[in-house]
C-alpha cells in the first residue's frame, strides 16, 4: 500500500498525519489559499461550524473568522452540555486573543 490508495469509489490517506505535514511544507500561500477557497465552496456549509474550518482559517491567517468559528463551535458545545469540548474551543478563543497586537481592538 502507497500513501494515497483508490477503493469502492473513494480516496483513503492511511498516513494523513504524515501526508498533511508535508503537504504544508511543500505548498506554496497561493496555492493553499485557492484549496481552501474550494473547500469553503464545495464541502463546507456556511451554517455548520467546524474545528476544520477554523484550521484553514488559522492556515490562511484569517484570525477573525477562525475566531467566529470557534466561538460557533463553543456555544454548540455549551448547549450540548459538553463542557471539555467547551473548554477546548475556549482555549483555541484565548490563543486568538493572545495574539492579537492591537490594544484597541
Amino acid at each position: 500500500m502507497g500513501y494515497i490508495y483508490y477503493y469502492n469509489n473513494c480516496m483513503y490517506f492511511p498516513n494523513y498525519n504524515l501526508l498533511r505535514e508535508n503537504l504544508l511544507k511543500v505548498l506554496d500561500v497561493t496555492v493553499l489559499k485557492e484549496i481552501a477557497e474550494n473547500l469553503f465552496d464545495k464541502v463546507y456549509v456556511d451554517s455548520m461550524p467546524s474545528p476544520e474550518k477554523a484550521y484553514l482559517y488559522r492556515l490562511l491567517k484569517d484570525y477573525k473568522s477562525e475566531f467566529v468559528e470557534w466561538e460557533k463551535l463553543a456555544k454548540i458545545n455549551l448547549s450540548l452540555g459538553d463542557f471539555n469540548a467547551y473548554l477546548n474551543c475556549a482555549d483555541k478563543i484565548l490563543e486568538i486573543l493572545d495574539m492579537n497586537d492591537d490594544e484597541n481592538a
